[in-house]
């Protein structure tokens, strides 16, 4: 059986490291806690029988949030931890 949780984790785990790169260890520290954060979501997601709120809606935001957050680091020089974790959390888990 196919387990698509864990290939919907490794597509988001892409996007991040590319997000992400060359940044500091806090930075590095709050993508550990957004890669959990994506687990338990792609997890709750998959079991759920919505139309809307499935998987792939939320794998394809996720990864949207993603390039929002490269965006602001091309703009800014530095995204702090802290945003990068509530920015990632609202997209997870409240979209």
């Amino acid at each position: 059986m196919i387990n698509f949780t864990n290939i919907a984790k490794v597509e988001f785990e892409k996007v991040l490291a590319k997000s992400i790169e060359h940044q500091n260890s806090d930075v590095i520290e709050a993508s550990d806690i957004i890669k959990n954060m994506a687990l338990i979501s792609f997890t709750r997601f998959a079991k759920s029988s919505s139309l809307y709120f499935s998987l792939g809606h939320v794998l394809s935001t996720s990864i949207t949030g993603l390039h929002i957050l490269h965006a602001m680091r091309c703009r800014d020089g530095l995204v702090r931890p802290a945003q990068i974790i509530n920015l990632m959390a609202s997209v997870l888990f409240c979209n």
